[in-house]
């Protein structure tokens, strides 16, 4: 179970009942060889996925990517202020708005940064739909690939996108 945090969600964010991701967008497949990689972190999944780039042609897509851009776009300032709300300036955890990024492999700032971005997805996924941050890394990271390999699926509803496949290895 993620955190909750007390942010507000731009009302832009939250999409209309009719237009929820209630099921995988299958039209956004068609015609594409897709892998995808379980594992743990750490486990190697990128490294795998990068193999696959250089060796094969195939395209990376992760789902996290676009949880990652839409923070850094719409709510990174309301993060900042939830994150200095009770740090005074000067503190050791007190930290400036330019140095969120929730990209960042830095390895102080990303355990601070990896609870919001939990919270956010499942938040997200909550309000929009199970399927919002799949069909949305298909409409906006794989168009116009046809091999694409998925380096970082770790819940079951994203297995569905191999649900009407010819093959699927467990």
């Amino acid at each position: 179970m993620s955190q909750n945090f007390d942010i507000s969600i731009p009302k832009h964010l939250i999409l209309e009942e009719c237009d929820r991701h209630n099921s995988v967008n299958f039209s956004l497949l068609e015609g594409k060889v897709i892998i995808g990689l379980c594992g743990y972190a750490k486990s190697g999944k990128d490294a795998i996925a990068n193999k696959f780039v250089k060796k094969y042609g195939f395209h990376r897509v992760a789902f996290a990517d676009n949880v990652k851009k839409e923070m850094n776009q719409y709510i990174k300032h309301l993060v900042y202020e939830d994150i200095n709300f009770l740090t005074a300036p000067g503190e050791p955890t007190y930290l400036k708005l330019a140095d969120i990024d929730f990209t960042t492999e830095d390895l102080n700032l990303k355990p601070r940064l990896r609870p919001y971005i939990i919270w956010y997805a499942e938040l997200m996924r909550e309000l929009n739909g199970e399927y919002y941050w799949i069909n949305k890394a298909f409409e906006n990271d794989a168009d116009g690939f046809d091999k694409i390999v998925i380096s970082d699926v770790r819940r079951d509803k994203e297995l569905d996108i191999f649900s009407d496949s010819n093959i699927f290895y467990d």
